[in-house]
């Protein structure tokens, strides 16, 4: 990815294709100086370097055409969307809150199989003594905060399949023959944005926490857990980092609120289906909330007709104590 400035005028970031290396000895070109970055916190089965270019010339065909063109004359032809260019971004992003709900829900899964068999102590107040060691997992703590990470995994993955529909509608209306359809692409961007944020945020700290509920068998390489732990947490940065999403997202967000003021619509989300006519149907339960506050403003407009009653009479007294109960 470089900068394609053509005279004096930058038309921003665009991809190319750069040979490295040469076909015959493997050996740098001219101009090309690369590198390995060594050893990083995770994910150290992988090849990360560096490349810098100095004085290096390529074809303007070594471009990459697909949404943007440039001419022989110099003739610059931008994309339909600006934005077009975080299709794959968009993709990868989703793909990361998945593989990360199903990463925490593996070290939960660890974390509640060694909660099973470790055993220590034996808890206070049991119905039938023992003098046997109890299973961890029977501590209120330590299966609290189990369940919790668990529900977590759950929700991070049901998310994420609702994510994916949400790419899929956006990836449908571009692929319409009528014509491309751009109108959720920003809505989209926004909302893997933010869940890739929440994900890894939220699957770093489970994650963490799982090996922590392993004690100090949590710390040792055997348990799987430190692996998962670094992985983990290296996707808090991968495909942007955290902070800049969240950003990203609120910036949406003030965009949909200014548009809605100036009586505009926006991209909404209905069960699954993306619309673009602004309207949402009030749910079931803030219409009958509804209701029920206009019914009672209305009543309360009503004389109260109160029979007065004696309360030292103990029927009055059995009944009152009766209703209250019930």
């Amino acid at each position: 990815m470089a900068r394609l400035v053509v005279g004096a005028h930058d038309h921003g970031v665009h991809p190319f294709i750069v040979q490295l290396r040469s076909l015959e000895d493997h050996t740098l070109l001219p101009g090309v100086d690369a590198g390995d970055v060594g050893p990083k916190l995770g994910y150290n089965e992988a090849d990360n370097g560096y490349c810098s270019f100095f004085h290096v010339r390529i074809p303007r065909s070594h471009m990459l055409s697909g949404l943007s063109r440039l001419d022989r004359d110099g003739t610059y032809h931008p994309a339909v969307h600006n934005k077009l260019i975080y299709g794959t971004m968009i993709l990868v992003r989703n793909r990361m809150s998945r593989t990360v709900a199903f990463q925490l829900a593996q070290a939960i899964t660890i974390a509640t199989r060694y909660s099973i068999v470790r055993e220590q102590g034996a808890i206070e107040g049991a119905t039938v003594p023992t003098t046997e060691e109890t299973s961890i997992i029977h501590y209120r703590t330590q299966h609290s905060r189990l369940l919790t990470r668990l529900s977590h995994a759950f929700a991070l993955i049901f998310a994420s399949e609702t994510c994916g529909e949400i790419y899929d509608d956006l990836i449908q209306r571009q692929s319409r023959p009528s014509g491309p359809d751009h109108s959720t692409l920003a809505y989209t961007h926004a909302t893997m944005a933010s869940m890739k944020a929440y994900a890894t945020s939220l699957a770093a700290d489970g994650t963490e926490d799982a090996r922590r509920l392993c004690g100090g068998h949590g710390f040792v390489s055997i348990s799987g857990l430190p692996e998962l732990v670094t992985m983990v947490f290296a996707a808090t940065t991968f495909e942007g980092e955290n902070y800049v999403m969240y950003l990203q997202t609120a910036r949406y967000l003030i965009k949909c609120a200014s548009t809605i003021r100036r009586g505009g619509t926006v991209p909404l989300q209905i069960f699954g289906k993306v619309t673009t006519d602004g309207t949402l149907p009030m749910c079931r339960r803030r219409r009958r909330r509804r209701d029920r506050s206009s019914s009672i403003q209305q009543s309360s407009k009503k004389p109260l007709n109160i029979e007065p009653f004696d309360l030292s009479s103990t029927q009055r007294g059995h009944s009152l104590g009766h209703s209250r109960r019930a």
